[in-house]
């Protein structure tokens, strides 16, 4: 039976934002409805609808969280599916990209195998899934198909969590050989670990003391550049597309803007936490600030937020990497790296950027959050049915109230962790209802329904979209 609703509010559409109606049929946009012939929708359609009226809300496309660390298998004691994905769509985020490094790692096609078997029926949200890679998993890559994965995951150096490190370049060189075969994306945690091995031996050897600040100076900015730099040149040489994760330095947007210049398609994504937080922040929280690559230097922050601003960066995320408090409460150098954010993330980047751009227009600061956590990821990894709020793609639709002061307490939160930087902080906007292709999974914070979410694949091509990115 044809189910047919209208939703009604303020439309966050690719070329600008304007109230009106999102005609959703059977799970899809089926048109998008100016204001003007709303009223007559019906008599001119001979349907009947269930509108749903949003007011002055933004009704965004879901977000696409890249980095979805959901633990499944074996880290479920701190996230999995079932709560991973609930704290996702209470966030405004509809599809999760699952990453690899679990226990036992993503590496072998049949340990993916069992992590679909293992996880279907169990998301609130759409998701897929990255392969990881280790220096001699070659033969398992060449297995992949080239639409049962969305992309292929290099850890270029280590941390407490990543169990699968290709730092040799020679073992980069020849596995992205492959990926690009398959016309696959590669994504890369860039930084280079035998600079991080030296930085640690010399803290060591200066007896400099086991904190935030250190941890920061041993996993540098010219750490970061380096291995950037390294990704940059491999996969020109290859004419592969990268996908740079969770910049945070001057240098490594640098990079970035040289590579461009030269032809090459760079999705240069920025997250939450190193937009939000500093070295300064350190003192508030210690090791539960402790994220890879680490939080940097006020100055830093504000070349990332520049590039932000002027298009460098053309991709969003959370990082969601939950862990327990119990294995935060250790020293910075046995603590556990990474921190959840994936319910968090939409609010207080909103609130963020209000705060520093006063004079911005709220239309224009939700459509580009729109455009770098959704539009571009989706072209990014070639998921055709995501992505933006037009005719013929997944209805899935985040409402944000931009005119509703929350306060954030653990409460409220369904990842496993139980923990959040961000818990106290008071948001200018709430994700007050979520969509998953047609229908409300989350209400006021509130999980609506039973697990819905599908695993998808891949479908187009990753397109280039340099073209199409606007300075604010």
């Amino acid at each position: 039976m044809t189910q047919n609703k209208l939703l009604t509010g303020k439309l966050v559409l690719p070329d600008g934002v304007r109230w009106g109606g999102l005609w959703l049929r059977d799970g899809k946009i089926a048109a998008v409805i100016s204001a003007e012939a709303i009223d007559t929708l019906g008599s001119e359609t001979g349907e009947t609808f269930d509108i749903v009226d949003h007011g002055q809300a933004y009704l965004m496309p879901g977000l696409i969280e890249v980095h979805g660390h959901l633990r499944e298998p074996g880290l479920t004691h701190k996230e999995d599916y079932i709560s991973g994905t609930k704290a996702a769509v209470t966030g405004g985020v509809t599809t999760i990209l699952d990453q690899p490094n679990t226990k036992p790692p993503t590496t072998t096609v049949e340990e993916l195998r069992l992590k679909e078997a293992a996880t279907a029926g169990r998301a609130y949200c759409d998701y897929a899934y990255l392969f990881g890679t280790t220096p001699d998993n070659r033969r398992e890559l060449r297995k992949l198909s080239s639409s049962e994965v969305v992309g292929v995951k290099f850890w270029m150096a280590g941390h407490e969590t990543t169990p699968t490190v290709v730092s040799d370049l020679g073992d980069l060189y020849a596995s992205l050989e492959i990926v690009a075969e398959k016309g696959l994306m590669p994504l890369f945690h860039a930084e280079n670990q035998q600079m991080i091995n030296q930085l640690v031996a010399q803290a060591k050897a200066a007896r400099l003391p086991d904190d935030g600040p250190t941890y920061s100076a041993t996993r540098g900015p010219l750490v970061a550049r380096m291995a950037v730099a390294q990704a940059l040149i491999l996969c020109e040489a290859l004419g592969l597309p990268a996908y740079l994760l969770h910049l945070s330095t001057r240098g490594e947007l640098d990079e970035v803007r040289r590579a461009r210049a030269r032809g090459m398609t760079v999705y240069a994504e920025a997250v939450g936490y190193h937009l939000l937080y500093t070295v300064e922040d350190y003192g508030r929280f210690g090791s539960y600030l402790k994220v890879s690559p680490p939080v940097r230097e006020a100055e830093e922050q504000e070349a990332l937020w520049d590039a932000l601003i002027d298009g460098t960066i053309n991709a969003l995320a959370s990082e969601h990497t939950p862990h327990t408090r119990e294995e935060k409460d250790v020293p910075m150098s046995k603590a556990a790296s990474g921190t959840p954010g994936i319910q968090e993330t939409l609010p207080a980047l909103f609130t963020t950027f209000r705060d520093r751009y006063p004079a911005l227009p709220v239309e224009r600061i939700v459509q580009r959050i729109a455009q770098l956590g959704s539009t571009n990821v989706a072209q990014a990894f070639g998921l055709a049915d995501k992505g933006s709020l037009t005719p013929g793609k997944d209805a899935d639709v985040v409402v944000l109230d931009t005119d509703h002061p929350w306060t954030l307490t653990e409460d409220m939160l369904f990842s496993k962790c139980g923990w959040s930087l961000a818990a106290g902080l008071r948001f200018l906007a709430k994700p007050v209802c979520t969509y998953l292709r047609g229908e409300v999974v989350q209400q006021d914070g509130q999980i609506v329904g039973q697990p819905r979410g599908r695993q998808l694949r891949k479908t187009t091509q990753a397109a280039a979209i340099q073209g199409s990115i606007a300075r604010l």
